[in-house]
């Protein structure tokens, strides 16, 4: 028996050789209270072998500590014609019965569908300085969701989002892995499963190799490149099925990786403690085949941007804003999925998207927020391919839309409505009406 059980047992024995009836309440309350410093200490903290607490580094080889973040979410979708597909729409069908198959909806179809894919778990990893590096620190993150789309939506697959190592000095980082592309920077608020991919936001993620130089203290200027894997997103493979060149990504092939850069500069506004982001982006890639592809079997792969985000009124009205054209896109999601014409030229195009957010004012509004916008997609006419009766070229995505954020932390909540319009070289125009509702727990 320890110190605390002999203790234990002394004080009954005081108290049972002078107690009385009407101390029968404060023995059963001195009960309890002894319960409840024995269930404590059943529970402290586990001991290491050496007799100490457990301590980060415990938890995680070579020194390193990390924090765990997510969300658990489910998202229901409802749309009243048909886009390409109902959780990760890219355009809308038509409703012309002259239409391809492929590109054809039912006049009037509505689709209603629910998903908990967008549920997230991360790391954020924080490790030792490394003296032979310079005193750089070592930093990480793995973040994944369940967005694997070859599974149903009972059996949903675990996917890596990014997943990357850093290095940081004090002014210079150099990262490692997977994880977004260095243009187009923002992205819109609503449409959160692709992020409006193709109806005229750019930009994924891909494995790379990244630098970034930041200086400055009120004002600061940001100074970002990378090289990463061409291929990563759209997977191109042109050449025809049993050719030397089948099975071998484009981007491969031509034997050079994706080159992104980005310049931008981050300066308070006002004196509203909020900052105003100006930036301006490039990006560069080729493809090859083994075999022709019309006239061609070489392509190139530009693109040309410039983002701002910026408070209108202190922190009540904000907006954020990207422009862009290039050609070839289908690898930074542009072009609404068309990249190369059957003539084997490079499809150009130019889109973006334009928000305004607003904070409703008043303390009991203080978790909602409001949201407007438009995006689009604008391939160039001339440039897409001829069109048959297997092949039904789009010529602009456009949508407008709308939101509704309430923010109860850790809960949240959203609604938004789109209005989408897709338009076709030779077809009816497809339009839908599209509602997305969620409900999210962050921890």
């Amino acid at each position: 028996m320890n110190a605390f059980h002999w203790t234990t047992a002394a004080v009954w024995a005081g108290m049972a050789a002078g107690a009385s009836a009407q101390d029968a309440s404060k023995i059963d309350a001195l009960e309890k209270r002894i319960a409840e410093l024995e269930a404590k200490q059943q529970q402290a903290p586990p001991k290491d072998a050496g007799g100490g607490d457990m301590k980060w580094n415990d938890f995680s080889a070579l020194g390193s500590r990390f924090q765990l973040y997510g969300f658990l979410r489910l998202d229901a979708y409802h749309d009243d014609s048909r886009p390409n597909n109902t959780q990760l729409p890219s355009f809308i069908k038509s409703e012309d019965p002259n239409a391809p198959a492929a590109f054809r909806a039912p006049i009037n179809k509505d689709d209603f569908t629910m998903s908990a894919k967008l549920t997230r778990l991360g790391l954020n990893f924080i490790g030792p300085k490394v003296g032979g590096l310079g005193d750089a620190s070592v930093l990480g993150k793995l973040e994944t969701d369940f967005y694997n789309t070859s599974t149903t939506d009972s059996r949903e697959a675990l996917r890596i989002r990014v997943a990357y190592l850093q290095l940081k000095w004090t002014d210079f980082s150099l990262f490692a892995g997977q994880m977004w592309d260095v243009i187009s920077p923002l992205q819109p608020i609503v449409n959160p499963d692709n992020v409006m991919w193709n109806a005229g936001n750019l930009g994924d993620r891909r494995p790379q190799l990244r630098g970034e130089y930041m200086v400055g203290d009120a004002t600061k200027f940001d100074l970002q490149g990378m090289i990463g894997e061409t291929g990563a997103i759209d997977g191109q493979d042109l050449d025809p099925a049993g050719g030397t060149g089948s099975g071998y990504l484009d981007g491969s092939q031509s034997g050079q990786p994706t080159f992104q850069a980005r310049a931008a500069v981050i300066a308070p506004m006002l004196d509203w403690k909020k900052n105003v982001e100006f930036g301006v982006w490039a990006h560069r890639a080729e493809e090859s085949t083994d075999v022709n592809v019309g006239a061609s079997n070489h392509f190139n792969s530009s693109a040309y941007g410039i983002d701002l985000s910026l408070p209108l009124y202190q922190d009540v009205v904000w907006s954020k804003t990207e422009l862009w054209v290039g050609r070839n896109l289908g690898d930074v999601r542009g072009g609404i999925l068309q990249d190369v014409n059957t003539n084997g030229q490079e499809i150009s195009s130019q889109g973006g998207f334009t928000e305004v957010g607003w904070q409703v004012p008043g303390d009991s509004f203080k978790p909602v927020k409001l949201y407007a916008g438009y995006s689009w997609d604008n391939p160039e006419n001339g440039d897409l391919s001829p069109n048959s009766a297997t092949n039904a070229a789009r010529t602009r995505n456009q949508i407008w839309y709308a939101a509704v954020r309430l923010d109860f932390k850790p809960v949240s909540m959203g609604l938004d409505y789109l209005h989408w319009e897709t338009s076709y070289q030779s077809f009816h125009n497809g339009t839908d009406n599209r509602l997305q509702a969620y409900i999210s727990y962050a921890f």
